[in-house]
């Protein structure tokens, strides 16, 4: 059984394309970067320290090898309470480019009102996104809210506090 949930958006500038769906089966919706010429893009590397801006021309911006992007989409959302958006990254463009978030997911909450970014890590050698590119994509979650308590002890199961690789290979 599926249901649907109405998802506000609005474009917070001209040329934004709202999410699309590829196929009828898929589970995301796919988001778009929003690159117009003149503007710039917050970058941030290791390697040089402080953010800085990486320019944007004729709607394509270079990415640098192991620097980090925030890429606009131009879109701002009122995501129902109780629920959440996730951003994933794009498993055609971590192939292809090698793209990645670099916070996967990203998560954004139903009290933001500011306009997604996608933050793209470049993993790959000296490449591109061009305005209109998908750039990651989205699926809206029920949140389940929770409530700490704080006990003594907690029950015993047969793998205990075994943490990575505690279970074996195969």
């Amino acid at each position: 059984m599926s249901t649907t949930e109405i998802l506000k958006v609005i474009r917070l500038r001209s040329g934004a394309k709202l999410p699309d769906q590829a196929t009828l089966g898929s589970a995301c919706h796919d988001v778009h970067a929003l690159l117009r010429n003149s503007e710039t893009v917050r970058t941030y590397s290791e390697l040089l320290g402080n953010p800085y801006e990486t320019p944007v021309s004729d709607g394509i911006i270079q990415l640098q090898h192991m620097h980090r992007y925030m890429i606009p989409t131009g879109l701002s959302f009122e995501i129902p309470i109780g629920h959440v958006i996730k951003a994933y990254p794009r498993s055609g463009l971590a192939l292809k480019k090698g793209l990645c978030l670099s916070n996967t997911p990203g998560v954004i909450d139903s009290d933001y009102r500011g306009e997604l970014m996608i933050l793209i890590t470049n993993y790959g050698s000296k490449t591109t996104i061009t305005d209109g590119e998908r750039i990651a994509q989205i699926m809206l979650e029920k949140v389940i809210f929770m409530k700490l308590e704080e006990v003594d002890s907690l029950s015993e199961t047969e793998r205990g506090s075994g943490g990575f690789g505690s279970t074996g290979s195969h």
